[in-house]
């Protein structure tokens, strides 16, 4: 028997009920041997910047807790391509389904019934029917335009070949728009969501700064995506959740002090590029950078990491460089970026302990400020901890105190 392998793509910006809804009822409607959940790499037809991929894949991953059988894809996230296209994506799951079960599958490509009104125009649709077939979810109000659908689905069919067929979910009408409009708000409404979903919105705020994000120039968000790609596999996905969290506060904090906002941003996102290398490693990359502080397991991954980002992404503007190699220790006569990224580290939205909003608020107000509040933070963790004070933060702090920032008790 032939193997049945379902895909189903989208932006996923974000995961909702609406999506969920649909894998369930295309999984009622038809015994699939293989389910693929496929998150958009860059489509062609957004007018919008999407979130960064480490959002939209976190929120359909939570999403998609309890379902058995699925398989989340990175493919179009880790593809390089400048577009993503589903004809081109189709060739590579043809590719790897054929090393599975040579010649003996069928795929097929699950949508709305609203992909049926775009479909002619997409990038090769001659050549998507005639690897995929169809399924198209008729979901809502679209129950009551079936006929409307199916007459496009010939239509299609007669024009480019292929087979296009549909399966029936349940009315639930939701717009990823009409969503954001709430993210961006702080509003997470429980009731479209996976409980999954709605707790990591609510813990990490992704979408709170997303029209600074979207403001960025079109070649910092290639940038960003380039980069993130590059750290996707050598760091935990928790790790690249708190560096884009940092990027996104970095962002934020760079338009409120009038600091380069591109800079900022993807200085965020690298700060820790290199923080789950061998120690070793990371202590091999110090010696060639010629970094003469000392170091420890703690914070030697900040030199480290400006040292990898120079080398291996070609990242050369120095106050960068710096602001990644120092954010950990921090260090005298910080720029007012290396000030933005080592508080964003401290700051940012999934970080959850329990006295930082009033430094948020404070930083907000007064970068300086901000910084001697959470440089007094931490170095009371540290004395809790039974830690000494690295050299360079001990000359912040000295730099502080002249500046009568911090007091000496």
């Amino acid at each position: 028997m032939r193997a049945k392998i379902a895909i189903f793509g989208g932006s996923f910006d974000p995961f909702h009920l609406g999506h969920r809804k649909i894998i369930e009822a295309a999984q009622a409607a038809k015994k699939y041997d293989e389910f693929i959940v496929l998150p958009t790499g860059t489509p062609a037809y957004k007018d919008r910047a999407l979130s960064p991929a480490t959002y939209r894949f976190a929120t359909t991953k939570a999403g998609l807790e309890g379902l058995d059988g699925i398989t989340i894809s990175t493919l179009e996230l880790e593809s390089s391509d400048e577009i993503s296209y589903t004809a081109d994506t189709l060739i590579e799951i043809k590719k790897l389904a054929q090393r599975k079960y040579g010649h003996d599958f069928q795929l097929y490509l699950i949508y709305g019934s609203d992909a049926l009104d775009s479909f002619a125009y997409w990038y090769k649709p001659r050549e998507i029917l005639q690897e995929a077939k169809l399924q198209i979810a008729l979901r809502g109000k679209d129950a009551q335009q079936a006929e409307h659908y199916q007459a496009k689905a010939e239509q299609l069919m007669a024009e480019f070949g292929g087979k296009i067929s549909f399966f029936a979910m349940p009315a639930y009408e939701l717009s990823s728009s009409e969503l954001r409009l709430d993210l961006v708000k702080g509003k997470v409404k429980d009731k479209f969501y996976p409980p999954a979903t709605a707790a990591f919105l609510r813990e990490n705020r992704p979408y709170i700064f997303a029209h600074e994000y979207q403001a960025l120039p079109a070649e910092t968000h290639r940038l960003f995506r380039r980069y993130e790609q590059a750290i996707w596999f050598q760091m935990s996905e928790e790790r690249r959740i708190h560096s884009v969290n940092v990027a996104m506060f970095a962002l934020h904090l760079a338009n409120l002090y009038r600091v380069d906002t591109s800079t900022a941003f993807l200085a965020g996102l690298l700060h820790d590029a290199c923080k789950h290398f061998p120690y070793g490693k990371q202590l091999d990359f110090i010696k060639e950078s010629g970094f003469d502080y000392p170091v420890n397991p703690s914070i030697a991954h900040g030199p480290a990491s400006a040292y990898w980002i120079k080398k291996e992404l070609g990242v050369t503007d120095p106050d960068i460089l710096n602001a990644v190699c120092y954010h950990t220790t921090g260090r005298p006569s910080m720029s007012a970026l290396e000030k933005i990224v080592y508080l964003s580290d401290k700051l940012e939205f999934g970080r959850d302990y329990k006295d930082l909003e009033p430094i948020r608020q404070v930083v907000y107000q007064d970068l300086d400020k901000g910084l001697a509040l959470c440089v007094q933070d931490v170095a009371k963790a540290l004395e809790r901890k039974g830690a000494s004070q690295h050299i360079l933060t001990m000359g912040l702090i000295e730099e502080l105190k002249e500046r009568k920032l911090l007091t000496n008790n």
